[in-house]
């Protein structure tokens, strides 16, 4: 924050690109006014294969990130993706092992 939207660009516009969300609540991502907004949207959308879960721990706890996340309206697939499979991706790319 406050380029929200602009990494969202940069993230739609190069593939190698990834984001993590780890220091904002999920729940920050959806219906106020802080100018997160977008995230949750193009998450589920046009960058959904992009996007890395992140706790910020101890900062926020795994149970609550776990729990909000539900509330950021993904569809199955795309909060499948943010939870673990893209992670899993990217990891198996670099070293070459396999954790899907």
């Amino acid at each position: 924050w406050p380029w929200v939207t602009e990494m969202l660009a940069v993230l739609w516009k190069h593939p190698n690109v990834y984001a993590d969300f780890g220091a904002i609540a999920p729940k920050r991502m959806v219906g106020t006014a802080g100018g997160w907004e977008p995230v949750a949207h193009w998450m589920n959308t046009m960058v959904s294969d992009q996007v890395l879960l992140a706790s910020d721990w101890p900062m926020m706890r795994h149970d609550r990130l776990l729990t909000e996340a539900s509330q950021l309206g993904l569809s199955e697939e795309s909060l499948a993706k943010y939870t673990r499979g893209n992670a899993a991706r990217l990891l198996d790319t670099m070293w070459g092992t396999s954790l899907s």
